[in-house]
């Protein structure tokens, strides 16, 4: 049983996540039905919307928290769309699973709240420059709240805190997703260059947002490492659903790379 809010908010991410895949697999099969993906959206937006729920009640008491659940559910909902869509248009499938998996996978993206999650959703990502989210826009709220009702030493100690926690899990979400590279590259073909450009990138933030910390600049850290988790969450779950799926329609979404 889940304890505290951060693990209930796990369990209502997993627990949409879930859905997600569920729907992912009927999709490859090609037995997605009107019914069963009204019920797996129900699911997966009544359990996506008690995270972000429970995610705005913790904002105040622990920001990095509650940035991390926003992140990991936008993280997620991106993927599941992309995966969900491109699965839906596989070759043999019926127009109905088709059509089912496409409506479906925009409603998953939606969750993401970003024009890049909409665009890959719908098969229109173009590798252009992906706008600012509204999980890093939460963060930054956040913060300016907390600086109106504090005295500037407690938000620096608060910040700071912040900082190295989005680090901390940055940090592990890499280290996740170059796991999973490691398992999922035999099926990658040449797109092996373009995923160790992106965890390349990845690097890049980690380092950016140390520097950031390192000189006490940590609205610049907060938003590196909240990238960089959103980055690797996002890399990790494409590599995981290459690796169950192993269709060619996955592994274009690895070839986007993502820029600011």
């Amino acid at each position: 049983l889940a304890s505290t809010p951060a693990k209930k908010a796990a369990v209502h991410v997993a627990l949409a996540q879930k859905r997600v895949e569920e729907a992912e697999t009927l999709a490859q099969r090609g037995t997605l039905t009107a019914s069963t993906s009204a019920a797996l959206v129900a699911n997966f937006e009544s359990n996506a919307q008690s995270a972000d729920d429970i995610a705005t009640e913790i904002e105040a008491s622990d920001p990095a928290v509650a940035v991390q659940i926003k992140t990991e559910l936008s993280a997620s909902s991106e993927v599941g769309g992309a995966v969900l869509a491109a699965l839906g248009k596989k070759r043999g499938n019926r127009e109905d699973t088709k059509e089912h998996a496409g409506a479906l996978a925009i409603r998953v993206a939606a969750r993401a709240q970003s024009e890049k999650a909409l665009s890959f959703a719908s098969g229109r990502g173009d590798g252009a420059a992906a706008p600012k989210t509204a999980v890093r826009a939460a963060a930054m709220t956040t913060l300016r709240a907390t600086a109106t009702a504090e005295p500037e030493t407690t938000v620096n100690v608060a910040q700071e805190s912040m900082a190295a926690r989005l680090e901390e899990k940055a940090q592990e979400a890499l280290d996740a997703a170059r796991k999973q590279y490691a398992v999922a590259s035999s099926t990658l073909g040449t797109t092996t260059v373009e995923v160790e450009a992106t965890l390349a990138d990845i690097e890049s933030l980690m380092s950016d947002g140390a520097r950031a910390l390192g000189s006490l600049r940590y609205d610049a850290a907060i938003k590196d490492f909240t990238q960089a988790l959103g980055r690797a969450l996002r890399l990790r779950g494409l590599l995981k659903a290459q690796q169950s799926f192993n269709e060619h329609t996955i592994v274009p979404l690895l070839k986007f790379r993502e820029q600011d």
